[in-house]
């Protein structure tokens, strides 16, 4: 198994570096970079992405010894723009390219790096600043829609962990901070997320692939679906109001009564809502279409970086 961690400080990293990290990252490192010789850890590699004039610009990457990688850097940052470092390791007999990005706030993140750098093995962590309620905002940005196209036209998913990655002092929680997985390792990759030491600012990430022997083949006899859609809902909350009385709860025992109000509704639901699997499914969406929708995102990217009347023209 693989796990890489994502911190923001040198501060969190000491307090939450677990034994079993094999890679760790700092993104927005700043001028920690400057003086790395105050940061060595026993048994771990340097890689940095130096900074450039902007201040959060830099990216830290420590790997452990006894594990087999090639560091490469991606695009480097100036005058405020995408930063992204790419690794590409072997554990065992897993290869895993991960690739480390941070993008500042209000620049369009370069996605055309990341599509030419996509295989079957890539994870890509990172700070984009892009807002979308897909990911926990209330709101979407234009960065937030160049990520929305870039999860919809590719075979990657987003990675999702219970919580947030980052903590205002004041007490808002947004998710600045993205696991991207190719579509291959989805069933083998899951992300854990936790508090920064300070109660606020960034979180920890923990992302863990593990080998595709160590996960459990799904259970191809499970019980059918529910057909949400196509149930009779007036009917369930006729049933309901009829059943659910209080002539059926229990005073002395709360989870006998807890019992007898979800079996009542697993009956009401069992006469109401259809279950069945959708036989010979076919989807509407094609490679043709995929292809498409790749070169209009790409034109739309040109166009929003360059603004040129010939791009707005090959984007119409």
């Amino acid at each position: 198994m693989l796990v890489v961690c994502l911190v923001t400080n040198f501060v969190n990293l000491k307090l939450y570096l677990k034994e079993d990290s094999d890679v760790f990252a700092i993104v927005e490192a700043g001028a920690s970079t400057d003086h790395l010789e105050y940061y060595r850890h026993h048994g771990y590699v340097f890689y940095t992405l130096p900074r450039s004039r902007q201040i959060a610009s830099s990216i830290i990457v420590k790997i452990k010894n006894n594990i087999t990688a090639n560091f490469k850097i991606l695009h480097e940052m100036q005058d405020n723009t995408f930063g992204a470092v790419e690794l590409n390791l072997w554990k065992g007999n897993t290869q895993t390219k991960l690739i480390f990005a941070y993008n500042p706030p209000g620049n369009p993140p370069l996605i055309h790096i990341l599509e030419s750098s996509l295989d079957k093995n890539i994870i890509i962590i990172g700070d984009f600043n892009s807002h979308s309620p897909k990911w926990g905002y209330r709101d979407i940005n234009p960065q937030g829609r160049i990520m929305e196209d870039f999860l919809d036209s590719l075979p990657v998913t987003l990675v999702q962990g219970i919580g947030h990655t980052f903590f205002s002092f004041k007490g808002k929680k947004t998710h600045p901070d993205l696991t991207i997985s190719h579509a291959n390792n989805t069933p083998t990759t899951s992300l854990e997320l936790l508090e920064s030491c300070r109660g606020y600012g960034r979180g920890i990430l923990y992302v863990k692939r593990c080998q595709r022997g160590h996960f459990q083949q799904p259970n191809m006899n499970s019980p059918p679906r529910w057909n949400l859609k196509k149930a009779d809902w007036v009917k369930f909350s006729d049933l309901t109001d009829l059943l659910l009385t209080l002539d059926i709860m229990d005073e002395a025992n709360a989870d006998k009564s807890w019992d007898t109000i979800f079996e009542t509704i697993r009956i009401c639901a069992l006469e109401t809502i259809p279950r069945g699997k959708i036989k010979n499914y076919k989807p509407f969406w094609t490679m043709e279409l995929a292809d498409l929708k790749l070169r209009r995102d790409r034109a739309c990217i040109q166009a929003e970086l360059m603004g040129d009347s010939v791009d707005n023209i090959a984007l119409q």
